[in-house]
């Protein structure tokens, strides 16, 4: 009976989520068509082989995908790679990225324990369910937060404060500047003031430190972050970067979200070239943002190799899921620091927008191998065995 039960459960959970996304997808597609993205009319014979492609994961396979992004992407080949949504969130994601395995991963309080602490900015406090921890996960009672928010203040001049549970696309996350020994946001109210009176029970507080001259040039008063793909291959266990994207906040903006403003241009995942045009979240582009020109200019990720291997090493610690999406930020001297990474809403929209197919050359064998993990049932994550393809 127990069995049965929770079965259900998940079936209904299941199509809860199909339901939501499919319709998401409809309704996020109609905004792009209105809000001008570029149009594509896809060939019968075109719309045919990519249903037949991704029809084997799940129906119905939705025109408006390739209506959307298909006049981004150049070849056929990369237009037939182009992920419904619908079919990344509720058939692919769960297979690559197992439910039950995330709580623990996706909790950014957790990070610096999963990943060392040297790969993260600074973070100084910590709030896990309602109790406070310094950086080292060290207790602190409430009535000392003051005092450490005051040495905190003799080291760094501007904080960021994160939830670190139920997050995305930066949402509720607040900037406070340093005053004499405490630290006030845009409204000028201070830390104490905002975070030991409310109800914000899991977040962390982070250094915010200073992005590379060569980042900084595109939008200076946001931290720009290079959004990294990586995928742990289900063949040969190794670890690539299919796609990626350059985010850049508008400028008067703290945040490089596209939902907040932002724009992304695309990056060459082999050579780390930027492409020649910015868009936004509807696939609107122009070659202009900021008073940065991309379309005359031949931009290049400085130290690009050192982007890919830190990218590859983070998803190295991860080893439970499959499919990443990692936020890194160069910072002064080139290095890297990673701000977060994204197990949940992988956000395939993002890169056909810049002319890239979300899984590359290995959509075909990601395909392959969650039909292979349908056929096992339950795709849930519970009670699922491993398969490598040959």
């Amino acid at each position: 009976m127990k069995n049965f039960v929770n079965n259900l459960l998940n079936n209904v959970v299941g199509s809860a989520k199909h339901q939501i996304y499919l319709k998401h997808g409809k309704s996020w597609c109609k905004k792009a068509k209105a809000n001008g993205c570029r149009r594509y009319n896809p060939s019968k014979d075109l719309y045919k082989k990519y249903q037949e492609k991704w029809s084997v994961l799940e129906t119905p396979v939705m025109r408006e995908y390739l209506e959307v992004f298909g006049a981004y992407l150049s070849e056929d080949e990369d237009r037939l790679n182009i992920v419904p949504e619908n079919i990344c969130h509720n058939v692919i994601e769960p297979v690559l990225n197992p439910y039950h395995y995330r709580g623990y991963f996706e909790d950014k309080n957790y990070f610096a324990k999963i990943l060392g602490k040297d790969i993260l900015p600074n973070e100084f406090l910590r709030c896990i369910n309602g109790v406070f921890y310094d950086g080292e996960y060290n207790h602190i009672a409430a009535e000392d937060v003051s005092r450490k928010m005051s040495e905190v203040a003799s080291v760094a001049t501007r904080i960021i404060v994160k939830p670190t549970v139920d997050s995305c696309s930066g949402n509720s996350i607040q900037f406070f500047n340093r005053n004499g020994q405490k630290f006030e946001n845009a409204e000028g109210k201070t830390f104490e003031q905002v975070f030991l009176k409310n109800e914000a029970r899991n977040f962390v507080v982070q250094e915010i430190f200073e992005q590379s001259d060569f980042i900084n040039q595109f939008g200076p008063t946001s931290v720009n972050t290079l959004r990294v793909v990586t995928y742990k291959s289900v063949k040969d266990e190794e670890i690539h970067v299919p796609a990626m994207i350059l985010r850049v906040g508008k400028i008067g903006a703290n945040v490089d979200n596209a939902h907040a403003g932002g724009l992304f241009v695309g990056v060459n995942p082999e050579s780390g070239k930027l492409g020649k045009y910015a868009s936004d979240q509807f696939g609107k582009t122009q070659t202009v943002f900021n008073g940065v020109d991309f379309s005359k200019n031949e931009f290049q990720i400085p130290n690009f190799e050192n982007v890919l291997a830190f990218a590859k090493d983070v998803h190295s610690k991860i080893p439970y899921h499959r499919l990443l999406a990692l936020d890194v930020v160069l910072t002064r001297g080139e290095g890297c620091k990673l701000l977060e990474y994204n197990i949940n809403g992988f956000s395939s929209w993002l890169f056909p927008f810049v002319g890239q197919a979300p899984f590359g050359k290995w959509t075909d064998e990601i395909i392959e191998y969650v039909i292979r993990d349908k056929s096992l049932k339950d795709f849930g994550g519970y009670n699922r065995k491993s398969y490598s393809i040959q």
